[in-house]
This record gives C-alpha cells, structure tokens and sequence, in this order.
C-alpha cells in the first residue's frame, strides 16, 4: 500500500481468519483519517521497570507513536482499510532512530471486526541491527527469512487504551505479565467511541495531558478523555489501582514463595553432591 525507507503499510492474510478460529473481518470498512488519529493518539504501551519499582512507583506508560507517526500512518490506514478483505488485516512498520547509532523497529497490525477496532503490536522500539538502513521492501529476502516477524522471546510490554471504558479486552494482572505473553493486542470499541465524538465533541471527548491521567509517563502527547466525569473518574482510577497493587503483591508472595521453594531444592541438591565429592576424595588412593 505505501512503503519509504522508514515506514511501510500493508495488507495480508489475517491468519484467525484463514485458519477457521474466527469470523470474517468486517472489511472494507470506511474510516476517515481524523477518526484513525484519534484511536492512535490513545494507544499506550506499558513497561516494567522490575517487579519492586513497578509496585512502589508503577508501570513506565507512554504513548505508542509520535505526533509525526500518526500524522503518517493515519491517511494510509485509511485507504489500507478501504482495499482490504474480509480475510485480511492491516499491517505496519515504523523504523525510527535510537538514542544509540542504531534504530528502532514497531510492527504491528489493524483490524475490525464487528464493534471491536483491533490493534496489535508484534514489537514495540525493537532494537535492529545498526548496519540495516530502512525497511526491506514487499519482495525483499529479508521478509523472507522472517525480519519483520514477530520475535520469538516473550513481548515486554502491554498495549493499552488511554480511555479504559472503551476497551473490551482487559488488561493482564501481574503473574500473567511474568509467566505468560503480556495483552499486547488491544480491542477497542470504536463504534462508541466515535459516536460519543460525533454527539458532543467539545463537551464529551477533550484533550487531557498523559501525565494527567496517570502520573508522569514521561510522554506529552495528549488524548482524549471524558470531561463532566472528573472526580468521579478520579476516584475510580484510583480504586484500580489501589486494587492492581493489592494483585500485584498477592501475585508476588506467589513467586517468592516458589522460588523460595525452588532455591531450597537446589540447596539440597549442592549439599548431596558435596557430600558425594567429600565421599569420594576420603577414599584410599583419591586425588586431593
């Protein structure tokens, strides 16, 4: 659909559909780009700095993309969407510069289906080589041999929605994150979303500072969020957090005690084998 030499949008089979485990996409589909900026400006993404100072001072949550990348990729989102299938999704790539010599790499993909607007993030300012410059193109070798595909570690990261009554999936809570692929798909109510927009713009969506939903995530851009429900917004935010915590540690007496457990183990597993190794240098003619 659109490719320079660092971002590309394309389309491709969306394998739930292709393989039977889900409906057909609700595409094509008509968005207009105003519509596709807002969805991308409340996109996050969430980071744990370590399980302790996650609990003492919370998840690293910043903005997915820049003002330039949505300013990009919304316009060709939008006719992406217009050509696609049922059978296919939206996909992208966004190469940007790191703070090192080399760049970063997010890929994801889009979809809809049904009410739900599905965002996924396969990676997330993946470190890539320093000697590879820009995307590889639709026939390269390199998407052959898989560079675009999503890693195969564990995602460190979760996608979210900065307007959290507009999400249908939920977030993980801690022992998922740790032992188990984190949500980095994220399912949006889009159909609401914009209708509440279209009903009173000036009134019901308005610009609200990151940093002002929920501490200093070290991000400026700003998203939409309801107005006329300010302190009761406040007190529920509050509440899931308080309960998030109240997870989080229950979660985090569950690990320590099994790795408390799994030490003990390997504590009696040294002390026979050095009973064995002292067994064996006492006997007559041993090596000291």
């Amino acid at each position: 659909m659109y490719q320079d030499d660092t971002f590309r949008v394309f389309l491709e089979a969306d394998p739930t559909v292709t393989s039977g485990r889900s409906v057909s996409n609700d595409h094509p589909v008509s968005l207009e780009t105003t519509q596709l900026s807002l969805l991308l400006k409340g996109v996050e993404v969430e980071r744990s700095p370590g399980v302790l100072k996650s609990l003492v001072f919370g998840l690293t949550r910043e903005a997915a993309f820049s003002k330039d990348e949505i300013m990009a990729l919304a316009p060709q989102l939008k006719e992406a969407f217009a050509r696609a299938t049922p059978k296919e999704r939206v996909s992208f790539a966004l190469m940007r510069s790191s703070s090192g010599q080399g760049s970063e790499l997010t890929t994801g993909a889009v979809w809809v289906r049904g009410r739900g607007f599905h965002f996924l993030l396969n990676r997330y300012r993946s470190p890539t080589d320093k000697k590879w410059a820009g995307i590889p193109g639709p026939y390269d070798s390199a998407f052959a041999r898989g560079k675009l595909t999503p890693p195969e570690g564990r995602p460190d990261f979760t996608v979210l929605f900065s307007l959290d009554s507009y999400v249908i999936k939920q977030e993980p809570d801690l022992a998922a994150e740790m032992f188990a692929s984190p949500e980095t798909e994220l399912v949006i109510d889009y159909q609401r979303f914009f209708a509440d927009a279209r009903k009173a713009p000036e009134k019901t969506l308005i610009a609200a500072p990151t940093e002002d939903r929920r501490g200093a995530m070290g991000s400026g851009v700003t998203a939409v969020a309801p107005a006329g429900e300010g302190d009761m917004a406040a007190v529920r935010a509050l509440t899931d957090r308080v309960n998030r915590l109240e997870n989080q540690v229950t979660d985090l007496l569950d690990i320590v005690k099994r790795l408390t457990s799994s030490l003990e183990e390997a504590r009696r597993a040294l002390a026979e084998k050095d009973k064995e190794i002292r067994t064996l240098q006492s006997a007559p003619g041993a090596p000291k």
